[in-house]
């Protein structure tokens, strides 16, 4: 699994490209991905038309991460309707994304419009993904997290 850590504050340019952090490009080599990625849509909604941020994974890690919503029920089965309509939604809003020869991928607009990403966004690490968010809402989604809760009962 490749491991991302840490934000980093980047622009989004006109064309809709954005470099990666160095630190991420590095842990991709490491991994031997070569160029690609997936992106999607973070299953979280912060109002009723936009997702919280976009996802992006290398393709063994998207695999995983489809596979980890199943584990919890014994796996995968193509004969329950759930598992089906998991499988259709989790796989029909995704793409693939190619890593240039100055460290950009390139987020295709309708995932752009989807998170609300225009200009400034952070890109932040969260183990097997990293994630891109707005870069004021990711400031404020921080400030709304009560760490000291989630740590201790």
């Amino acid at each position: 699994m490749t491991e991302f850590f840490g934000t980093y504050n980047h622009r989004i340019d006109a064309k809709g490209r954005v470099a990666l952090p160095a630190k991420f490009r590095k842990s991709l080599d490491r991994e031997n991905v070569t160029g690609e990625l997936v992106v999607t849509t973070s299953p979280s909604k912060y109002d009723d038309t936009h997702n919280e941020s976009l996802y992006v994974f290398s393709l063994e890690d998207f695999n995983s991460w489809i596979n980890s919503f199943f584990e919890v029920v014994g796996g995968y089965n193509p004969r329950k309707k759930e598992h089906e309509l998991l499988m259709l939604a989790l796989h029909a809003n995704v793409e693939d994304v190619s890593i240039d020869s100055a460290g950009r991928i390139n987020i295709p607009q309708k995932f752009r419009d989807a998170a609300g990403l225009e200009a400034d966004v952070s890109i932040v690490g969260n183990s097997g993904h990293f994630e891109v968010w707005d870069a004021k809402r990711m400031e404020q989604k921080l400030t709304e997290i009560d760490l000291e809760s989630l740590l201790y009962d």
